[in-house]
C-alpha cells in the first residue's frame, strides 16, 4: 500500500504529543516511519519523546518556525532520509484509530485523480460529536469553515465524496503532489489557513481532494476547546484576507468585501457585549496586516 512519512508539529504540548504517539503506534498500516518537528518547546516534549519513543526521527528547531513552516521542516527532511510514497500530517492533539492510515490510503487510491485525503474527525477522545468532514470553501460569501462541525454522527457523513479541502491536523497527501506544490506556502505563518491554500492549489493543477469517512480520528485542539485566544485570532483574521485575496476572482471579492463587512459587524457587537476587547484589537490588527500582506 505504500510506505508514509507522518510528519507531528509539536510546540509545548507533551502530554497530547505522547498520546497522539502512542496511537500512531498502533495503527495496523505495514509501513511508515515517524517525524516529530518540535518548534522550540519549553516543556519537556523533547525529552520525554526520546525517553518514550527511542524510534521516532525528531527534529528540534531552534526557534518557532510556525505551522507551514515546521510541517515543510519535517518534509525536507524525509525527503532526505526516508523513502516514501505518502506524507501523512498530525497535529500534535489528535488520536488516530488502528484502521486509520490504511483507510485513508485505500480511500485516496479509489479516486485516481485525488492527490489528498482526510477522514471523518469526532471533537476529543471518545465523543462521538463531528468536528470536520472536511472544509466547505465559497468564495462568494467568504465562508470558510468545518462541514458538520457540532452535529452528533448520525450516519449523515458515512459517504466518500470531494471537498474543497481538509484541515492538516491529519492531511495525507502524495508525495509527489506535495513536490509539485513546493510544500506549504510560508506566507501563512505562524498558522491558520495554510492547508486551505495547499488544497486550493492542489486543485488549480487538477488533484482533488478526498474525503474518507471510514478514516476515524480525534482532535481535541478545534476551537471549542481551544477557545478565543488573541495572538490567534490575529493571525487567522490577516492569513483569510491573504487567502481570499489570493484565490478569489474579481466580483467574488466584491460579494465577500460585502459579507464579511456585514459578518465582521455582528462580530463586533457580540465580542464588545462580552468586553473582549483584546479580541476586538487583535482582529482589527490583523485586518491591517491582511490588507498590506504581498
Amino acid at each position: 500500500m505504500g510506505k508514509v512519512a507522518i510528519i507531528i508539529l509539536n510546540l509545548d504540548k507533551k502530554d497530547d504529543l505522547l498520546a497522539c504517539l502512542k496511537s500512531v503506534t498502533q495503527m495496523d498500516h505495514p509501513s511508515f516511519e515517524v517525524i516529530v518537528v518540535d518548534n522550540a518547546s519549553l516543556d519537556g516534549s523533547v525529552k520525554a519523546v526520546n525517553e518514550n519513543f527511542s524510534k521516532v526521527h525528531l527534529i528540534c528547531n531552534e526557534k518557532n518556525f510556525g505551522a507551514p513552516g515546521g510541517r515543510n521542516v519535517g518534509f525536507e527532511y524525509a525527503l532526505k532520509h526516508i523513502a516514501f510514497d505518502y506524507v501523512l500530517f498530525l497535529d500534535n492533539d489528535v488520536i488516530v484509530t488502528p484502521s486509520f492510515l490504511s483507510e485513508l490510503i485505500h480511500g485516496l487510491e479509489a479516486k485516481k485523480d485525488a492527490g489528498i485525503a482526510g477522514g471523518k474527525a469526532y471533537r476529543e477522545y471518545p465523543s462521538k460529536t463531528i468536528m470536520s468532514t472536511g472544509l466547505d470553501v465559497n468564495f462568494y460569501t467568504g465562508w470558510v469553515g468545518d462541514i458538520g462541525t457540532g452535529q452528533p454522527d448520525r450516519g449523515q457523513f458515512d459517504e466518500p465524496k470531494y471537498v474543497p479541502a481538509y484541515g492538516a491536523f491529519g492531511l495525507l497527501i502524495r508525495k509527489n503532489a506535495l513536490q509539485d506544490l513546493n510544500g506549504f506556502d510560508d506566507h501563512f505563518n505562524p498558522y491558520g489557513w495554510g492547508e486551505v491554500d495547499l488544497c486550493l492549489r492542489a486543485k488549480k493543477l487538477g488533484v482533488k481532494t478526498c474525503y474518507v469517512p471510514q478514516a476515524i480520528i480525534y482532535h481535541k485542539g478545534c476551537k471549542v476547546g481551544r477557545g478565543i485566544v488573541p495572538h490567534y485570532e490575529k493571525y487567522k483574521t490577516r492569513n483569510y484576507l491573504f487567502l481570499m485575496r489570493r484565490h478569489a476572482k474579481g466580483p467574488q471579492l466584491v460579494c465577500i468585501f460585502f459579507a464579511t463587512l456585514f459578518r465582521g459587524t455582528l462580530r463586533l457587537l457580540s465580542l464588545i457585549f462580552r468586553g473582549d476587547f483584546a479580541v476586538i484589537a487583535a482582529h482589527v490588527d490583523g485586518v491591517f496586516a491582511g490588507i498590506k500582506k504581498k
